[in-house]
């Protein structure tokens, strides 16, 4: 049996497990939707055998406590053999995320999918009573207008203001002028101007259906045609009856018949929506910006030769690659020479042995690009990494952007998605997931704009590139995070992040150093700045004192415990009540929170533990 399981919402859901059906179909596989198990039960798959909540709990702590094996679909355009190889030599397999495609099965079980997701009568009976008033001859035109997210996927291009949906809806009138046409606008924004619309569009009936979200995906189902921005929703929504639906991609694109397109096709065309790069490639490569990648190379004579390969490869050639041999005693130096002769784009630069800050700062000082990339010599990119980087940031109009990673273990390669789709974060979102760790406080991985690097990179046995990202991210507009895998990340057991675990100590200093920085520049409200500081504090202090082995356990609670009495008073109201007594309880006391974690939750141990790292 195939678990299929994923964030996100009804659409998504309802698409991905079609995907993950029809595959199940084809090879005598059961797929049961945990989503479905225990949520939106107007749909008939809801009350189908295997869809109930005690089969959602065992597969959720079977896949939990790895007694089933979990596939991912994280990667667009993977032809997933690993995967299906996974799922069909495992009799029960979990199987997760939205990148997952099988279009030729989806479409060869369409019938059988649109039979599970067909809706409850409660739905079609209320869809019935909203759209009873349009005449029988009444062209239906159901019109999605997705605003929240919208404001941020994709750089913000596929959000539109009421005025540009109005005269979306008046050039389809155009097209149809002898028909009564009845306008059923959905939409998640409780700000819309429903009098606008109505005053714009006079002669023409319009209706905002207030309806829960199953009900607005009916009733857009229901309709004659489909205008709204690409979404899953619209997708779904037209998958019932093949309705005709027009994607609004272009808002200067004149409506026309040939602008609506079958629920088939728009399928097939639906991952294109996430990084346009058209535009982009169809500039000359004397007008694209210069990008220099900086590697610093010390003694990896056995991976520097894939590292420098993988720029080589890059399907965007506008480049520059600064190598800075950093005193290797190995062959690394004569391979780097050996590169740099047969291409005069490679820049190599020997030194002595001081350090990866300071040879990264040299190479900085030298580079040319308006764009900026690091590389760790033992890790290597894909071919599009610039390319599609470059796109993320002219897309959404963001001084830097960055990828998902490849974890590389000896035969296992885990996937970390930065996001599903293409995102614009601001400024201060960007400082603030790099503060909490949920995005990689790395230089590697991602394009930066030169003008952000004003600061050197200190020179810190540990972390220094947090010591000085988030005041490269101050001088910045943001970041945009790209759902594609581009940056392969090898795991050694003598590289500078696996060579001692000390849960995050070293981190504690930085992270004060980082609470004044954003104080004395104002990035966040002073509250604020409090909440992240205390929330890491904690989360670092209770790593500590459940995991760490070392002696010095409460001298290390006690330089956390000053660290926060430094920033007290904090209110209740900044921080959830959870964090905030573990707060009170390590400045009453570090002995009493060691005690109190570690017998709250004992030691787990050491993560990645049963994984073989590189020599």
């Amino acid at each position: 049996m195939i678990f299929v399981t994923d964030k996100g919402r009804l659409a998504n859901n309802i698409f991905q497990y079609g995907h993950l059906y029809a595959w199940g179909r084809e090879h005598g596989r059961t797929t049961m939707s945990m989503r479905f198990a225990y949520k939106y039960p107007e749909f008939r798959i809801a009350h189908t055998r295997y869809h109930h909540f005690l089969l959602y709990t065992l597969a959720k702590y079977a896949a939990k406590l790895h007694l089933i094996p979990t596939v991912q679909f994280n990667i667009m355009n993977d032809p997933f053999l690993e995967q299906q190889k996974t799922m069909l030599n495992s009799k029960y397999v979990l199987a997760t995320g939205w990148c997952v495609r099988f279009p030729d099965l989806f479409e060869k079980y369409k019938d059988e999918i649109i039979s599970l997701f067909e809706f409850m009568p409660k739905v079609r009976q209320h869809v019935a009573e909203t759209m009873r008033p349009s005449a029988q001859d009444a062209i239906k035109l159901g019109v999605h207008i997705r605003r929240g997210d919208y404001r941020t996927w994709c750089g913000g291009i596929y959000f539109f203001d009421d005025y540009q949906y109005i005269s979306i809806i008046q050039q389809f009138c155009q097209l149809h002028p002898e028909k009564t046409i009845d306008v059923y606008i959905c939409s998640n924004d409780p700000q819309l101007d429903k009098e606008l619309y109505r005053q714009q569009l006079r002669g023409t009936n319009v209706y905002f259906p207030c309806g829960t979200p199953a009900e607005d995906l009916c009733l857009l189902s229901e309709c004659n045609y489909i205008i709204g921005a690409p979404s899953s929703f619209t997708l779904v929504a037209s998958m019932y009856n093949d309705t005709p639906l027009y994607w609004i991609a272009d808002i200067g694109h004149q409506l026309n018949n040939e602008s609506f397109h079958t629920f088939n096709y728009q399928a097939r065309h639906f991952d294109g929506y996430y990084i346009d790069e058209t535009a982009f490639l169809q500039k000359q490569n004397e007008s694209q910006p210069l990008v220099s990648l900086i590697i610093s190379a010390y003694n990896t004579e056995n991976y520097i030769e894939q590292c420098i390969e993988s720029v080589l490869s890059q399907d965007y050639q506008h480049w520059e690659l600064l190598v800075v041999n950093d005193g290797s005693t190995d062959n690394t130096p004569a391979i780097c020479d050996k590169y740099a002769s047969k291409d005069n784009r490679i820049i190599v630069i020997h030194k002595k042995n001081t350090g990866q800050s300071d040879s990264r700062n040299i190479a900085l000082q030298k580079a040319k690009g308006e764009f900026i990339g690091f590389i760790d010599s033992d890790d290597w990119i894909e071919p599009d990494f610039c390319k599609t980087l470059l796109v993320a940031i002219e897309q959404t109009g963001k001084d830097c952007a960055t990828c998902g990673y490849l974890n590389e273990f000896v035969g296992e390669t885990i996937y970390d998605p930065v996001s599903q789709k293409l995102l614009a974060l601001s400024r201060n979102e960007s400082i603030e997931k790099i503060y909490d760790r949920r995005l990689y406080a790395f230089l590697h991985g991602r394009l930066y704009r030169r003008s952000m690097l004003k600061e050197p990179i200190p020179q810190l046995n540990r972390y220094e590139d947090f010591a000085v990202l988030y005041k490269w991210f101050s001088h910045g507009n943001g970041m945009a995070l790209c759902p594609r895998f581009l940056y392969h990340y090898r795991q050694r057991k003598g590289s500078i992040m696996n060579i001692h675990n000390d849960h995050m100590f070293g981190y504690v200093s930085l992270l004060e150093e980082c609470f004044h920085y954003s104080q004395a520049n104002h990035i966040f409200s002073d509250e604020h700045n409090k909440l992240l500081l205390v929330r890491n504090c904690i989360r670092i202090a209770k790593g500590i004192a459940r995991n760490y082995q070392g002696n010095d356990v409460i001298e290390r609670l006690e330089t956390i415990r000053q660290v926060l009495l430094r920033v007290q008073p904090i209110s209740k109201n900044i921080v959830d009540s959870k964090c905030y007594w573990r707060m009170r309880l390590l400045c009453t006391s570090a002995y009493e929170f060691k005690l109190i974690m570690r017998i709250s939750h004992p030691c787990r141990g050491e993560r990645n533990h049963n994984k073989t790292f590189f020599k």
